[in-house]
């Protein structure tokens, strides 16, 4: 979404990573958007719409205002035309799109292989990436032993 508005130069990042290749902040647009994306969905995952929207808000309202902070204060972004409510507003629409694809993808599965997946501790593996049984799995020493 970053690319879209850096070209009708709403925003702007003068110091960032990769800057002769990039418009945008690398960094943010690659990691940390990423992976807030994820824990947001692990956080939501069955939540109701009302918990869905105050959930949002838990992401959304610290993100604005630090990013808000951080524009007054640094020079990592310039706000053109743009304010703490455009930022809100594109933080928003961004969680809940991934969101609804999540929920997309809940209806389009069958109904026992989510919730499962959903609630497992270890790590979903394909069976070819499986430990042999030679390996003692309550040793956790010995469970990454090659």
């Amino acid at each position: 979404m970053d690319s879209y508005f850096i070209k009708r130069k709403r925003i702007s990042y003068p110091v960032r990573p990769f800057s002769k290749t990039f418009d945008t902040n690398v960094l943010y647009d690659l990691l940390f958007y990423p992976l807030l994306s994820v824990i947001w969905v692990r956080y939501t995952y069955h939540s109701k719409p009302r918990e869905l929207m105050i959930r949002s808000l838990y992401f959304s309202v610290p993100m604005s205002l630090l990013q808000w902070a951080l524009e007054k204060k640094t020079k990592l972004f310039n706000w053109k035309s743009w304010s703490v409510f455009h930022t809100f507003a594109s933080i928003n629409f961004t969680l809940f799109t991934i969101r609804g694809f999540v929920g997309l993808v809940r209806r389009m599965l069958p109904s026992q292989t989510l919730p499962a997946m959903a609630h497992r501790k270890e790590p979903v593996l394909p069976t070819h990436m499986m430990m042999s049984n030679s390996v003692d799995n309550s040793n956790p020493a010995q469970a990454y032993r090659h």
